[in-house]
Parts: C-alpha cells; sequence; structure tokens
C-alpha cells in the first residue's frame, strides 16, 4: 500500500463516514470546556439497561483488561522515553501554560516511574483533556517528521494514560506499521476495534500487516468480511481506491 493511505489516516484526512477512521481531532479550549460539561452532565443521569450503558460497561471490561496487564520492559523503556522528551524538549513544542500543566500533572507520573514495579499493572493517571491534547500534538508532530520511534513511545504514554480511546490505540498502531512491527501493529489494530468497531481502517491496515508477515490465507478471509460488510454502503472515492488497493496486494501477493 503506498505510504500517502498510511500518511492520510494518521493525520485523518479520509472522510468521516460511517465504518470511516474518525480520528481525534485537536481540541481547543472551548471544544474541551463543552465536552466536560456534557461529560458531566451524563454522570448525572440515571439510566439503566440502555444501549449507553452496555456501551459503558463494554469499555469499563476493557479497561480493567488492559490495567490487569503488566508494564513490560519495553513498554516501561518507551514511556520514560516519551517522559524524558517532554521534560527536555516539551517546552520548546508546547506554549508555556500548557507545558507548566503538563509537568504539574505529570508528578506524580514521574514518581511512579522512579519506582515502577514491573509486576504491578499501570497506575490509573487522572491526565485533563488539554494535556493530552498536548501529547497527541507532539505525537503527530514527531510522526510528520519522520522520527517514527519517539511518535510510538509517545502514543504509548497516550494509551497508557487512556486505555479505552480507540484512536490513540490506532494511530499506536498505524506508527508501529511503519516501523515494520507487524505483528505489534496488528495487536493495537485489534485492540482499537475491541473499542470500536466501525474503525474500517484498523480492518484494512491489518490485512496489510497480515500480509507482510505472510498470513495470506487470514487476510483473504478478512478483506472478503469486510467486503460484505460495506457492500451496499456509499463510499467515498478514496476509500474504493483504498478497498482495490488492498484488494491488489492480496492478489499479488
Amino acid at each position: 500500500m503506498p505510504d500517502l493511505y498510511l500518511e492520510a489516516i494518521m493525520h485523518g484526512d479520509f472522510p468521516h463516514k460511517k465504518m470511516g477512521v474518525a480520528l481525534t481531532p485537536i481540541k481547543n479550549k472551548f471544544e474541551i470546556a463543552i465536552e466536560n460539561a456534557i461529560n458531566k452532565y451524563v454522570e448525572t443521569l440515571n439510566v439503566e439497561d440502555t444501549a449507553f450503558e452496555d456501551h459503558k460497561r463494554h469499555l469499563d471490561r476493557i479497561k480493567e483488561e488492559i490495567k490487569r496487564e503488566s508494564l513490560s520492559p519495553k513498554l516501561k523503556n518507551q514511556i520514560l522515553g516519551a517522559f524524558d522528551f517532554i521534560m527536555a524538549k516539551g517546552s520548546e513544542n508546547l506554549n508555556k501554560e500548557l507545558f507548566e500543566r503538563t509537568m504539574k500533572e505529570f508528578q506524580s507520573l514521574n514518581e511512579y516511574l522512579q519506582n515502577v514495579d514491573l509486576n504491578e499493572p499501570f497506575p490509573d493517571f487522572k491526565i485533563t483533556p488539554e494535556v493530552n491534547a498536548g501529547l497527541l500534538q507532539l505525537a503527530l508532530l514527531k510522526y510528520q517528521k519522520s522520527e517514527y520511534p519517539l511518535s510510538l513511545s509517545l502514543f504509548v504514554l497516550l494509551t497508557a494514560l487512556n486505555p479505552i480511546n480507540a484512536d490513540y490505540w490506532f494511530r499506536q498502531g498505524i506508527v508501529c506499521q511503519k516501523c515494520q512491527e507487524y505483528e505489534m501493529a496488528i495487536q493495537y489494530y485489534e485492540r482499537s476495534l475491541e473499542l470500536d468497531s466501525e474503525l474500517l481502517g484498523a480492518r484494512l491496515l491489518t490485512i496489510e500487516c497480515l500480509t507482510n508477515t505472510k498470513q495470506l490465507d487470514l487476510a483473504k478471509s478478512s478483506f472478503e468480511q469486510i467486503k460484505k460488510m460495506t457492500e451496499g454502503m456509499e463510499m467515498s472515492e478514496i476509500w474504493t481506491e483504498y478497498m482495490a488497493d488492498i484488494d491488489s496486494i492480496i492478489q499479488n501477493r
């Protein structure tokens, strides 16, 4: 698959349609304030046995599963690398107010990293949407500058802090794929699909990773499933071309 597709998906250039990418945009302070107000209102609702509650329970279950996972030495080093970069260079890439806020919120994270127990799950740190948006901005900037290992470390930090954000897991998979770490990319795409089953990009990129790891039978069967899922769906030209390219890759392997 041409790199231009990978770049377009990472930066959210594909149209936001059903089964589309729908990546998290970088929000301004007014959008964040509105989102916070909505979240506070939703928390006051007393809704039981609804689709909303079912979805919330599903997310809570996934979050607990992720929290039970131990922090591997590799992931620990990636998080440390991201943290060290933010400490050393964050002030050059974030505005003064956001950098100071990030350092304040990361104080407990820093203490944890200095005495981390790899046999224990990663704790649940409370990070504000503004700081998360700043981290996403840094991760995308490093990806754009082809600093893929550092971009990956920043996304590892983002998913550790936000374990039920499908977009972060999806983008983490994209960086892994760019680094030719296909098996890890597949794992991250699968995690994103557990959280949001309508991420068509995650399904298609998984297929390319399967072809790159010579799992052709699984790639073919997965692509047939996608064609059935999208049959009759109105799709933009770029998605149609993308699926045709994936089909070509499978046929030529």
